[in-house]
C-alpha cells in the first residue's frame, strides 16, 4: 500500500475529461476496489463519449501478464449494460491464466 501511495503522489494527474478522476483519495479508493474486484471501469474519463471495463489475465504465480477489455461508445450502449460482459470476461481471463505458458 505504501509503494502506490508513493507512486499516485508523484504521478502527474491532468484532467482529460469532465469524469478524470484527480483526487488522490478518490484515485486511491478506486483503485482499491478494482483490486477487490478484479474489474476496471472507465466511465468517459479517458475519452468523452467513450467506456470501458477490463480485467487482468495473472500467470500462474499471480503476476499481472495482460488485460482483457471491451471498450464502446457510450452513445451506442450504456456502461451498465457494456458491464453484462464483466462476467464472461473474468472467465476467460481465469481460463487464459491456467494455460501452461502464462
Amino acid at each position: 500500500m505504501a509503494k502506490r501511495e508513493n507512486l499516485l503522489k508523484t504521478l502527474p494527474i491532468h484532467k482529460m475529461t469532465r469524469n478524470t478522476i484527480t483526487d488522490l483519495f478518490d484515485l486511491n479508493d478506486e483503485l482499491d476496489k478494482i483490486a477487490q474486484t478484479q474489474l476496471s471501469i472507465d466511465n468517459e474519463e479517458v475519452i468523452d463519449g467513450m467506456i470501458a471495463c477490463s480485467v487482468p489475465v495473472k500467470d500462474q504465480k499471480n503476476r499481472l501478464i495482460a488485460c482483457d477489455y471491451v471498450h464502446a461508445p457510450s452513445i451506442r450502449i450504456s456502461l451498465g449494460s457494456l458491464l453484462q460482459f464483466a462476467t464472461p470476461m473474468l472467465q476467460a481471463a481465469q481460463a487464459l491464466s491456467q494455460l501452461e505458458h502464462c
